[in-house]
């Protein structure tokens, strides 16, 4: 963690926003804890998360989805292939990694729209949920506390049904954290719901060169509600076969696969990340 420390410690003398960013993009990997069912302590997974920062816009997603993405490219792992009135769907090799919880998602935060996205994809089409950036209401507190060798400032706030305790790093200059998090002045480098079931805690921070870190869905990427993409979700994990030929318009007779498609069980999770406000 002294590179860490030393990263902090030049941001905080140069300040600016050519300093900051250039054509440079900010990397910080955070491991994130989730305990999936409330009822079950031993239901927790913990999992890599990347947050990547420009100037503009920032993207949290996982590094094993990135690595799922990367291999789909070349044709192996999981896909479909459609051809007149008949659809296939292939695995090749076992190369794909595991995601749980927030792994199937990536979230962008585009401030110059004012715009918060967040991508999800079903038997292979991707979609987009779009919403605007939230105003956390925190709470700031007077505490301090040293993580990795940089000096933080507490906060609280009720957020998405959850009582968030967070720590960040005034000297950071990076309004920006883990997941939807942010608003702060400072990067959050620890945040924790109030009972822990869920934790973001910072593992590395560095600077890279610019290459297409963060990329906004396209156009034509279809754009619907968190409703309607749980709606889906849940009809794909019903009847994966059935939906799939319902999707892309053929008969669910039509749809072949080299592989039960069934087989492909996602967890199942009663403590999601967001809860339902209360009143």
């Amino acid at each position: 963690m002294k590179t860490l420390f030393c990263i902090f410690s030049f941001l905080s003398i140069n300040s600016n926003a050519s300093a900051l960013y250039g054509d440079s993009i900010v990397k910080i990997s955070y491991l994130v804890s989730h305990q999936l069912d409330s009822t079950d302590k031993n239901s927790v997974v913990s999992f890599p998360m990347i947050l990547y920062i420009a100037k503009n816009s920032s993207r949290f997603v996982s590094p094993n989805k990135l690595y799922n993405d990367s291999v789909a490219k070349e044709g192996k792992g999981i896909s479909i292939i459609k051809d007149g009135t008949t659809m296939t769907v292939k695995r090749v090799g076992n190369t794909k990694k595991t995601l749980v919880a927030e792994e199937y998602y990536e979230y962008i935060k585009n401030y110059s729209s004012n715009k918060n996205i967040i991508l999800g994809s079903i038997a292979m089409q991707q979609y987009q949920i779009v919403d605007i950036l939230p105003t956390i209401q925190w709470e700031l507190e007077g505490q301090t506390k040293i993580i990795a060798g940089v000096k933080c400032q507490k906060a609280k706030a009720n957020y998405k049904g959850r009582k968030w305790l967070v720590w960040y790093a005034p000297s950071s200059f990076y309004s920006n954290g883990p997941w939807k998090l942010g608003g702060l002045p400072g990067l959050i480098l620890y945040a924790a719901d109030e009972k822990e079931q869920i934790i973001f805690s910072i593992e590395n921070f560095q600077k890279e060169k610019y290459d297409k870190q963060i990329i906004f869905p396209s156009n034509t990427t279809p754009i619907v509600t968190k409703e309607e993409f749980n709606r889906n979700l849940a009809l794909y994990n019903k009847n994966r076969q059935a939906y799939i030929a319902d999707t892309y318009g053929i008969k669910a007779e039509s749809v072949t696969s080299n592989f039960k498609l069934n087989e492909i069980k996602k967890q199942v999770i009663n403590n999601p990340i967001e809860l339902p406000e209360k009143q």
